[in-house]
């Protein structure tokens, strides 16, 4: 038996390192670091098994606020069928039906104030609180809705956004980290 939620995640960070020109600096998924680098930025990446985005983490919150660089959160989501291990039953399968549909990419103090303003459950395996952000919630933060930006209690104003393809919605604080996204166009 594979572990699907690992599968997953590494499906995810594999496509993304290749696409944005990154490496992957957290293969063990440790949780402790976060899973992509380049020398201007970190991206967490935070897929999930099921189609409700990825969890955010208090623990993770703590750590990744100290780090020397701005770190990111990467939200891809697909549209396997569920329950997986029924309709995928070994992890080539799985890979070969994931497929992204569209990915959200968010800076760190957008997940943190996600995290602080928006309702948090406990995380059954290790007593953590978390939070997930759906992607109709990533389409209204991307989209600048009024109503959600109040909520999170930031300025929607205060970011640079922009779309790759038809499906990759970016949101950052920074005019350069947005352009270093922007500059790779891998094409699968």
């Amino acid at each position: 038996m594979y572990n699907i939620q690992q599968a997953v995640g590494r499906f995810f960070e594999r496509l993304l390192a290749k696409e944005f020109g990154l490496r992957i600096i957290d293969g063990r998924m440790s949780s402790k670091v976060p899973d992509l680098k380049c020398d201007k930025f970190y991206i967490e990446v935070k897929a999930s098994r099921y189609d409700n985005g990825g969890v955010i983490k208090k623990f993770q919150l703590r750590n990744f606020g100290t780090l020397e660089m701005e770190c990111l959160y990467a939200f891809p989501y697909h549209e396997a069928q569920v329950p997986m291990r029924r309709y995928y039953p070994t992890e080539r399968s799985l890979e070969r039906s994931l497929q992204m549909k569209s990915l959200y990419i968010l800076p760190f103090e957008v997940a943190k104030a996600h995290y602080t303003h928006f309702e948090r459950r406990p995380y059954r395996k290790t007593g953590d609180d978390f939070t997930q952000i759906r992607e109709s919630l990533a389409r209204d933060i991307f989209g600048g809705k009024a109503e959600v930006w109040s909520k999170l209690q930031l300025n929607f104003d205060n970011y640079y956004t922009a779309t790759r393809k038809k499906n990759e919605f970016i949101l950052t604080g920074s005019r350069k980290i947005l352009n270093r996204l922007l500059k790779h166009q891998h094409h699968f």
